[in-house]
């Protein structure tokens, strides 16, 4: 899935340093469930999300990010239909690093 990005080092050099950025991003998922009554369903989630955040890029070593924006136009669709139903606007934090 695309995820556009554009990106500005304040810090640094391409292999050593410190970048903000903008970024758009598609998200959700699905998950296979059994519902009370016993018959199985497959539910999927998905949104739209705008975000701004900082990263840290090392030749060497510990590399890691912080983002954080709004997420709109977010759904639940269930296979059967049963429960279908559009979510109001939200906000995501999230972060990660890597070696």
């Amino acid at each position: 899935v695309p995820r556009p990005k554009i990106s500005w080092r304040y810090s640094g050099d391409r292999d050593n340093g410190r970048w903000l950025y903008l970024a758009g991003d598609f998200g959700g998922g699905s998950w296979a469930f059994q519902r009370t009554n016993g018959t199985n369903d497959v539910v999927s989630y998905s949104d739209l999300r705008g975000l701004i955040g900082i990263e840290l890029i090392q030749k060497e070593g510990l590399d890691w990010y912080l983002e954080g924006g709004l997420v709109w136009s977010r759904k639940l669709e269930f296979r059967s239909g049963i429960g279908d139903r559009d979510l109001d606007p939200s906000a995501v934090i999230s972060g990660g690093f890597s070696f």
